[in-house]
């Protein structure tokens, strides 16, 4: 999203709004993220970057509806999906996180930060999966991933099947 909105700046010859803009998410982002890392640790500090990231999307399309009015409803319908698994992913991680407040202890820190991502990456892929099921599996991003997918594992089967290890170690 932030290529497309970054190239129409230049493109229509806002480059002294879009230097504001950035300066303005840059200048946020980076006093949330030391604040956070700080006085709340990398857990937080990652959840900072995350936030900021969000809000900056906010600003970014804000910013563009002054200048061109049709792009947010074109680039609503193609990222819709997106956004709200990536609001459900962060409501999952922060409910974890409710659940298991963050240790001092290292090893114990490092089993948060690994159950957070990898539950977050469950969550993401679910929902978005399920969004585009509902959609009618229109085609995107998400179909070429489930093609990938499925192709890693037909590849992964045959693989692994019983006779293949047996067959190459005859030759």
């Amino acid at each position: 999203v932030g290529d497309l909105t970054h190239n129409l700046y230049v493109v229509l010859d806002r480059q002294r709004r879009f230097v504001g803009v950035m300066m303005f998410n840059i200048t946020i982002r980076t006093g949330l993220v030391i604040w956070a890392g700080i006085t709340h640790g990398v857990v937080w500090a990652c959840m900072a970057m995350a936030v900021t990231s969000f809000v900056g999307t906010g600003i970014w399309y804000a910013q563009l509806l002054k200048i061109i009015h049709s792009l947010v409803g074109i680039t609503f319908r193609a990222t819709w999906r997106i956004v709200a698994a990536v609001a459900v992913m962060a409501a999952g991680v922060l409910y974890l996180q409710m659940l298991w407040p963050q240790s001092a202890a290292m090893p114990v820190m490092v089993a948060q930060l690994a159950a957070e991502s990898a539950l977050g990456a469950a969550i993401y892929a679910g929902v978005l999966l399920a969004l585009w099921q509902m959609s009618g599996r229109p085609e995107g991003p998400e179909a070429h991933a489930v093609k990938a997918a499925q192709h890693g594992w037909s590849w992964l089967g045959a693989y692994l099947r019983p006779g293949r290890a047996s067959a190459s170690s005859a030759a």
